[in-house]
């Protein structure tokens, strides 16, 4: 009988630790709140290109660069050194370089970072631009961008300086907020 006690009690106090330690390593394995998650880079590819169409398959733009790479965690995208080309209706496509960039999957939202230049070729009576600025925000399905730092901007006939900037790729405006200063010959 005191053998089946102490066995019985041998049992329970097993069961009890083994109880306690499961739950200790299910508390530590417990799933952390997905922004305390280090981020993992699952893919990346090496100087890629894409080519984007809209429905009726006419170019929309291009993008090219030296490395893209997705985050799992964040689903965040990173390009290093891209280059977007954008193609228009009327004119010479419009050239987007910067040092790197961030975006999601869908695209609906890229970061410029670092120097970004905007550059498009005269054509007709549209002189061309040359546009350079930093850390710089584009909208690729609607062609907008804007950053508030620093923008020098020059064509053939114009230079102009100013603080912040608004771009309306359809339009074919480069909007520039403040403190602006530039010369244009006749």
């Amino acid at each position: 009988m005191i053998i089946r006690i102490t066995s019985l009690a041998g049992v329970i106090l097993v069961v009890v630790i083994f109880s306690l330690w499961m739950h200790d390593l299910a508390r530590d394995l417990e799933q952390k709140p997905l922004d305390e998650l280090e981020d993992v880079q699952d893919f990346f590819l090496e100087s890629y290109q894409i080519n984007v169409t809209d429905e009726s398959g006419r170019l929309q733009y291009q993008g090219s660069g030296k490395q893209m790479g997705h985050w799992q965690n964040s689903k965040k995208i990173t390009l290093e050194e891209p280059l977007f080309i954008i193609h228009q209706e009327k004119g010479p496509p419009i050239q987007l370089r910067s040092d790197r960039a961030e975006g999601r999957p869908d695209g609906d939202e890229v970061y410029l970072l670092g120097q970004v230049q905007l550059d498009r070729e005269a054509f007709g009576d549209n002189d061309s631009i040359h546009a350079v600025t930093r850390d710089m925000t584009l909208w690729p399905k609607t062609r907008r961008g804007h950053t508030d730092a620093h923008v020098h901007a020059e064509g053939k006939k114009y230079q102009v300086d100013g603080e912040g900037m608004t771009v309306d790729l359809p339009a074919g405006t480069l909007e520039l907020h403040n403190k602006v200063r530039g010369v244009y010959e006749y």
